[in-house]
Order: C-alpha cells, then sequence, then structure tokens
C-alpha cells in the first residue's frame, strides 16, 4: 500500500504537463516540481557505492525516472534499490506506458508506484 507521500507525489506528478529533450533534463524538472510542492528530496542520494536513486523524496520514497528501456532491467534495478534500508516504497517515473502496464505493485517487499509522464518528450 503506497503512503500519503506516493499518493501525493502521484497527484502531483501525474497532472504535470512538461517538455523535456533528456532524462537529465526531465529529472531538473521534477526536483523543481518537488522543491514547489515542499517536498524534503536528495538528487542522486547514494544507497551504496553501487545504487544511486534520481531521488530520495522524505520520509524514505525512492524516485527513479526512466523515459525507455526494457522492464527486465529496471525490476532488476529497483530490486537491489528496495533492500536498502533508506527506502520504505519506490516509485517509478516514466514515460512509457510499456512501463506502467506490466510493473509488478510490490518489489522485495516494497510497495511500488508507477508513475506515467504525459509529458511531450522532444
Amino acid at each position: 500500500m503506497s503512503s500519503p507521500t506516493t499518493a501525493r507525489l502521484a497527484q502531483i506528478l501525474s497532472s504535470a504537463r512538461l517538455i523535456f529533450h533528456s532524462e537529465a533534463e526531465l529529472q531538473q524538472h521534477l526536483a523543481s516540481l518537488l522543491a514547489e510542492s515542499g517536498f524534503a528530496f536528495v538528487r542522486e542520494h547514494a544507497l551504496s557505492r553501487r545504487d544511486r536513486i534520481d531521488f530520495l523524496v522524505e520520509p524514505g520514497v525512492g524516485l527513479e525516472v526512466k523515459l525507455g528501456g526494457s522492464p527486465a532491467p529496471i525490476v532488476a534495478q529497483l530490486a537491489r534499490y528496495a533492500v536498502h534500508p533508506d527506502i520504505a516504497e519506490l516509485v517509478l517515473v516514466t514515460t512509457s506506458l510499456r512501463h506502467k502496464a506490466c510493473f509488478p505493485r510490490e518489489i522485495g517487499g516494497k510497495a511500488v508506484t508507477c508513475i506515467h509522464l504525459t509529458g511531450s518528450s522532444l
């Protein structure tokens, strides 16, 4: 089950209409939205030497951004993140309907929310 933080994130991000050229530019837009919405967060939070999640939104919500790619490696990446004590739940922000359609609701015992952005990638 998703937390109130994740529900609020989903509401804010799902309604955003963003224009971006790259994943890095999308991440910058998301950082601005998070800050404007009053979320406390850290960008590129190091979970370990190998694992660095795009955003850690307090308290304990790991947010990863993916524009494309096969779902299997993304699930594997999120599974690595799920074992870290800093992570209570995970959010995948994506522009891919394929990701939204096939993502599990839980990985490694942690709730997963998939947010599909309807903004434009140029």
